[in-house]
């Protein structure tokens, strides 16, 4: 397969995977507040929890739309589970443009008991409530 290819077939799982996250409108668009939504699917057999925390802008996610991208998240073929990350990062700054997002992944436990987390996190520029995330115990460093 050409690069070429190998790079419409990602471009094609990241549409399908983005068409997922059907977001419908905030109707409480000029409050913050947190949205948090969780759930799993397996990684090359190995059971990954996600957390996905985000401050709506204009846009809100369902619960079944979340269920569903997780599963097309696991129809891939991820390198890491920092590379998952990346991509669903990518895929909700895309799709939901939130004021904040953070998205928490664990991974195992696998061999020996060994767990894999990863945590990644995107603002809008300017964006700034401390306040709301020290209310869910989210450490905020400007």
């Amino acid at each position: 397969m050409t690069e070429q290819a190998d790079m419409s077939t990602v471009d094609n799982a990241m549409l399908a995977r983005r068409a997922l996250l059907a977001a419908a409108p905030n109707a409480g668009e000029h409050h913050e507040y947190m949205v948090m939504l969780e759930g799993s699917f397996a990684l090359t057999d190995q059971p990954v929890e996600v957390a996905l925390s985000y401050v709506a802008d204009r846009r809100m996610l369902s619960m079944d739309a979340f269920a569903a991208y997780l599963d097309a998240v696991a129809g891939g073929a991820w390198p890491t589970l920092e590379a998952v990350a990346e991509a669903m990062l990518a895929d909700m700054n895309n799709e939901l443009v939130p004021r904040w997002v953070q998205i928490r992944l664990v991974a195992g436990p696998g061999q020996r008991g060994v767990c894999h987390s990863v945590i990644i996190e995107d603002r809008q520029p300017g964006w700034y409530n401390p306040a709301l995330l020290d209310r869910h115990g989210i450490t905020w460093r400007r």
